[in-house]
């Protein structure tokens, strides 16, 4: 990362979504390419920002802070120069259920807010967006057989090879559902079912759990303790 400037990495997923009614796809791939070969990468890479794992130094996470608070609208979000809005999905968690018949100007949405400070051109800070999963595999719109062991037995993501160090998952649903019997009882979990938290959290250990599963954290490797029991990557992560 800094060899290369960058100080920010975003977690990629397989979908865009807000999707803007008509404004050009700042992120996907090359639009020079052919319809197939892009349909063909949107499969096998993931292209798009997704605001729900960030890794980034402290002045990396402080710029795409400024960035997005630059949006003029700020917190509603729309990308420079689109006047159609966005089509927003129903909300099926909302209380009360919340439909949107008509395109918004602009939206109040983490990831919106996010993917609108990294398409802008004078305010987006020195970042990557990873595609290929090195790093953190978002399972959304995914499928088990988007999926592979590598051969030490780790769970990869086939259409590279990369073994992600984390995967996340947005609810504790679909392929993480299917996931959760092979993690062992050293797998450092984070709001999973509860039935995984109560047989692989330890009490003393400092993390947050949350009653409902609305987020999950997983890296695909054991753990090593660092000093006072907890796992070196919470340890390294609360030092920075």
């Amino acid at each position: 990362m800094h060899g290369r400037g960058i100080s920010v990495v975003i977690g990629g997923e397989r979908k865009w979504y807000p999707i803007p009614r008509r404004a050009i796809d700042p992120f996907g791939p090359p639009a020079h390419l052919s319809w197939k070969r892009r349909y063909t990468l949107r499969h096998s890479r993931q292209y798009y920002p997704n605001s729900g794992l960030i890794v980034g130094t402290s002045a990396g996470m402080e710029a795409l802070a400024g960035a997005i608070e630059q949006n003029p609208r700020f917190p509603c979000c729309a990308l420079e120069g689109d006047t159609a809005g966005y089509q927003l999905d129903s909300c099926a968690s909302c209380r009360p259920y919340r439909h949107f018949p008509k395109p918004v100007s602009c939206v109040v949405e983490d990831q919106a807010c996010m993917q609108v400070a990294l398409a802008s051109r004078r305010h987006a800070p020195q970042h990557v967006v990873d595609i290929n999963s090195s790093l953190i595999l978002n399972l959304h719109m995914l499928a088990p057989s988007d999926l592979a062991r590598s051969s030490d037995g780790r769970i990869a993501f086939r259409h590279t090879g990369k073994v992600p160090c984390v995967l996340h998952s947005n609810g504790f649903k679909s392929v993480i559902a299917s996931l959760e019997k092979e993690f062992g009882p050293d797998t450092f979990t984070w709001a999973v079912s509860p039935e995984m938290r109560r047989s692989h959290l330890n009490p003393r250990d400092e993390l947050p759990v949350f009653k409902r599963a609305g987020a999950l954290l997983l890296p695909t490797a054991s753990p090593r303790r660092a000093k006072g029991g907890r796992p070196k990557a919470l340890a390294a992560a609360r030092s920075l």
